[in-house]
């Protein structure tokens, strides 16, 4: 143990002591100066100790870091704090890694397309009166939709979604160009002046339509 003596005789002491075992020696550098108020001690991992604001290592204000072996788990201590991820680059900030990644929300969870300027937000929520406080799960397709699909349901499951189409498919927009245009079966389109059916894949019909 390296002791720093006070300057009373036989007084109080600091101490510095190694572990009990080492899985090697090191040498830790000191900085040159005393560094500034708040700051803390950062190695570069050769054992050169540097001074830096807290900011640049962990800064969380008055709010509680909780670090276990298992956890950690952050704390805010007033309505005006938050957590938050920030990058201005393509790739995600935030990542849940793990097999299989589960992210548990208790609250509501807002989906902006944009950090800056004037955004609107979609919101998902759950019914605060879950019935029965019964825990469920939807899984959401795995392909992109179709036009006209909608999402229901998977026939034979619970809680798996799946992209099915609409009983009646009725279009309000452009009408195929020639009869045997894209469409499946029981697709109608209308327009101003007929009515187009597909009555086989990629086949369509149409009829006029009449003022009276």
């Amino acid at each position: 143990t390296l002791r720093f003596e006070s300057s009373v005789l036989n007084g109080p002491y600091a101490g510095i002591k190694a572990p009990a075992s080492l899985a090697g020696s090191y040498t830790l550098t000191l900085p040159e100066n005393d560094g500034n108020a708040n700051e803390v001690l950062q190695t570069d991992g050769s054992g050169v100790l540097s001074w830096v604001s807290q900011y640049n290592s962990t800064n969380l204000g008055t709010s509680d870091l909780v670090q276990t072996e298992t956890d950690r788990s952050y704390t805010m201590t007033s309505n005006s704090q938050s957590l938050s991820f920030f990058s201005t680059y393509t790739n995600p900030v935030l990542k849940v890694n793990a097999n299989p990644p589960t992210v548990d929300v208790f609250g509501k969870i807002r989906l902006g397309r944009q950090a800056f300027g004037p955004i609107g937000y979609l919101t998902l929520s759950v019914d605060p009166t879950i019935a029965g406080l019964t825990s469920y799960e939807i899984q959401f397709p795995g392909n992109v939709p179709a036009d006209n699909q909608y999402l229901a349901n998977d026939p034979g499951t619970t809680g798996v979604l799946a992209w099915i189409d609409p009983a009646s498919k009725v279009n309000f927009g452009t009408p195929p160009a020639p009869s045997p245009s894209p469409g499946a079966e029981g697709d109608v389109v209308w327009t101003e002046d007929y009515i187009y059916v597909c009555t086989a894949t990629n086949t369509w019909k149409r009829v006029a339509l009449a003022a009276w």
